[in-house]
């Protein structure tokens, strides 16, 4: 009769038993928190049961004066009605005064910080003002001067078409300006680029032969 019939698995099918190497580290560490709890539990304790003792002893004592004298009853009875409306009063003022203050402080912690960030702002201002301006007087000046040359490239070229000067001094001169114009085109189409991606400018056709 095999092991398997007998119900018991085979060594070789048996799952390995594995502890983490963490567990002693775990383990000590939690009884160590365990230990400072129950450290500052026995400290807390005779703090709480000498604070009971002391209260219970008070009370005890306050009954026995309530019930020994009843003049000390009528007086108290006494003394809280003649002083339930001033307290409800007291209370009330307390509650407003107390609004009033945090409203107060809220407003000038508000006022305070707003005068500190205007403060800054006398400096970020200038310095916003001035670069949006600069900024769009670069890219004005980058773009009138993309399309310009472009504009230029290509009426060379369509000039030459035209009049079909590609040859001799004035048809080198142009074939050369409307060469530079695109290089320079390109040129600058490559720089806007490589600095915003190619979903800048359009992209017209170069005038370059």
């Amino acid at each position: 009769m095999s092991m398997m019939d007998r119900g018991t698995i085979a060594p070789g099918l048996q799952g390995p038993t594995t502890y983490g190497k963490d567990a002693p580290g775990l383990m000590q560490t939690a009884s160590a928190q365990l230990s400072k709890l129950t450290g500052i539990t026995s400290l807390a304790t005779p703090v709480l049961d000498t604070g009971r003792k002391w209260g219970s002893i008070a009370y005890d004592t306050f009954r026995v004066y309530w019930d020994a004298y009843p003049g000390l009853r009528a007086f108290v009875y006494v003394f809280g009605a003649l002083t339930a409306i001033p307290n409800v009063i007291f209370a009330t003022y307390a509650a407003i005064s107390f609004g009033i203050v945090a409203t107060i402080a809220t407003v000038g912690v508000a006022i305070v910080e707003g005068g500190i960030l205007g403060f800054g702002l006398l400096f970020l201002g200038p310095v916003l003002f001035f670069s949006f301006w600069i900024a769009l007087a670069v890219v004005g000046v980058f773009t009138a001067l993309f399309y310009g040359l472009r504009a230029l490239s290509i009426g060379l070229g369509t000039t030459q078409e035209i009049t079909g000067l590609r040859s001799g001094i004035t048809g080198g001169t142009l074939g050369a300006a409307k060469n530079a114009a695109a290089m320079s085109a390109d040129l600058m189409e490559k720089v806007e680029a490589v600095v915003i991606g190619r979903e800048g400018m359009p992209q017209p056709v170069s005038g370059r032969v």
